[in-house]
């Protein structure tokens, strides 16, 4: 089952665009033996690709955003920069920051020397400021603000308040559920058509790829469906919208297809229990049943297609995204 369980300290996968491996939680402390004075301490894991394009970084971080209706911060700096490090830090140890990020940012750090050109296509001035410095991008990747960190310091470190606001007000504004709901079914009464409802949340890996396969594969459903998606925890009302729909909590990604009135014709509940992401062929099949019984007029070539494409996807997704750790609300699951 292709799906995720709300826990503690359990979320999706890759909250940073860089060669670093997604962040753990930091280790217990441990009392160290007494070092020798003339040790030198050991340089840290570079988190800047030096190499990379920082346009192509972007702009894959746009696709993840515009896919999930985020916005991208962009942070510009360097292997070399000691305070560059102390605010990835921040965003890696505060439980506050790396959840706000999680929700509403695509994050791509940029090396500052290999890219100035980029630097400075976001603003006359950047170049003028040290680093990091931060550029936010709305899903267009249209420029919405240019930030100098120096201002969001508290003397050795960054100051958590300031961080925490300037990534709130930035945030993508916040949806209602509710209104996602009625223009959906409204759209497909216009069209003669079904929803296809997907219910998820941030910190689900599964969710994600379950959007990015209705994206991608958005040609095989546009005829019969009106695709859209309730993030419980992000959007107003969204909790409120899942409960209306589903009566116990079997896990993320949930989905319902509705009629054009808005009444639920079939979901994701297979005999085994909620089948996620479809991987499983008792999945794949469920997932295909839905869609043919709650849409006779879809074609026979685009089900066919449609498993097909599940079916080669399966063995990509053979063990689930892997998560990075990070503190979430635990909510009921049966």
């Amino acid at each position: 089952m292709r799906q995720f369980m709300f826990a503690v300290c359990i979320v999706g996968a890759g909250l940073f665009a860089s060669p670093t491996p997604s962040f753990a939680e930091p280790p217990v402390a441990t009392e160290a033996p007494a070092a020798d004075a003339t040790e030198k301490p050991k340089p840290r894991e570079p988190i800047y690709d030096e190499s990379a394009d920082g346009k192509q970084l972007v702009a894959e971080g746009l696709e993840r955003a515009r896919l999930e209706r985020k916005h991208v911060l962009v942070v510009f700096g360097g292997n070399w920069c000691g305070w560059c490090y102390k605010l990835h830090d921040a965003f890696d140890q505060n439980d506050e920051l790396r959840q706000l990020l999680l929700a509403e940012y695509e994050v791509v750090l940029v090396d500052v020397n290999t890219n100035e050109a980029l630097r400075d296509s976001y603003g006359e001035d950047n170049k003028n400021h040290g680093v990091p410095f931060l550029t936010v991008l709305d899903a267009s990747g249209a420029v919405l603000v240019n930030q100098n960190t120096g201002d969001l310091e508290d003397g050795p470190k960054h100051d958590v308040a300031k961080v925490k606001d300037f990534l709130t007000k930035w945030s993508p504004e916040r949806r209602d559920a509710e209104q996602v709901l009625q223009l959906a079914v409204a759209d497909a009464a216009r069209g003669n058509k079904r929803v296809i409802l997907q219910f998820g949340a941030p910190g689900c890996g599964w969710c994600r790829v379950l959007t990015k396969y209705l994206h991608d594969q958005h040609e095989l459903f546009a005829d019969d469906f009106v695709i859209a998606k309730i993030d419980t925890e992000r959007m107003t009302a969204g909790q409120d919208v899942s409960d209306r729909f589903r009566k116990t909590e079997t896990g993320i990604p949930w989905i319902v297809i509705l009629d054009e009135h808005g009444e639920p014709l079939a979901n994701s509940e297979s005999p085994e229990g909620n089948i996620g992401y479809p991987v499983k062929p008792h999945e794949i099949a469920h997932f295909v049943e839905m869609l043919k019984t709650s849409s006779p007029d879809i074609s026979s070539d685009n089900l066919a297609e449609i498993e097909r494409t599940l079916q080669a996807n399966a063995a990509k997704y053979d063990r689930p995204p892997t998560p990075a750790p990070v503190a979430v609300e635990a909510a009921p699951v049966n």
